[in-house]
């Protein structure tokens, strides 16, 4: 049934929520040692007058190079984990909106009984709240944190597929609808711009190239389900 669908779809945004806050707490600052460190201090000034010679030194200690990141088991394991935490939420991501869009108008027609019409305008404000909430998270630039758009939009996101499985009626069905394309349109630039705080630069690069097809295949997958 439809409600059974959205049911099924709230649980999965859960589930996101979940899986968003285990890879914030699970990601070391050991998982970042692609980026550069800051520069080494300048060493002390030596003055230089006609005719001065500077007095040898001694040679002092060989300088230390900084150590290598861990490579022991536990860390590979750890990186691993959090590879397949990073998978499974663009998997979910990308089912949770194509799955919803999908499913909208069914929905709406079935259990609400909307015509043909409506239907097809609450969905079309649904794919447009979408757009509109990437293009006004781009807008704000810098006044919007990459995780507070990724927390905000999950949470809004929950929220508005709980008033769609509410239905309590077709105008606040149609409005949650809205509500939840807007807060959908955030979270996946934002996930993709924080990959290489969860992975490290130098793993982001290719995990990147994972994610993409992981958001389109769980697209389908996750709409057949429902």
């Amino acid at each position: 049934s439809g409600g059974g669908g959205y049911a099924f779809l709230l649980a999965c945004q859960i589930g996101l929520t979940a899986i968003w806050i285990a890879l914030r707490r699970a990601s070391p600052d050991v998982l970042r040692h692609g980026r550069p460190g800051p520069p080494p201090p300048p060493g002390p000034d030596v003055p230089r007058t006609a005719g001065h010679r500077p007095r040898p030194q001694a040679p002092g200690p060989e300088p230390r190079t900084p150590a290598a990141p861990p490579t022991d088991h536990r860390h590979r394991h750890r990186h691993a984990v959090l590879i397949f935490l990073s998978l499974a939420l663009f998997v979910c991501y990308g089912g949770v909106e194509i799955a919803i869009g999908a499913w909208a108008a069914s929905f709406l027609r079935g259990a609400d009984h909307l015509s043909a019409t409506l239907a097809g305008i609450a969905v079309f404000g649904y794919w447009a709240s979408l757009a509109a909430g990437r293009l006004a998270t781009a807008a704000l630039g810098r006044r919007l944190t990459a995780p507070t758009a990724a927390m905000i939009g999950t949470l809004g996101a929950v929220a508005g597929t709980a008033g769609i499985l509410a239905d309590l009626t077709p105008a606040v069905t149609g409005l949650a609808l809205i509500v939840t394309g807007l807060c959908l349109g955030p979270i996946f630039p934002a996930l993709i711009h924080l990959t290489p705080d969860r992975l490290g630069a130098a793993t982001a690069v290719h995990a990147v190239g994972w994610d993409l097809p992981a958001t389109g295949g769980g697209g389908p997958g996750l709409s057949a389900l429902v």
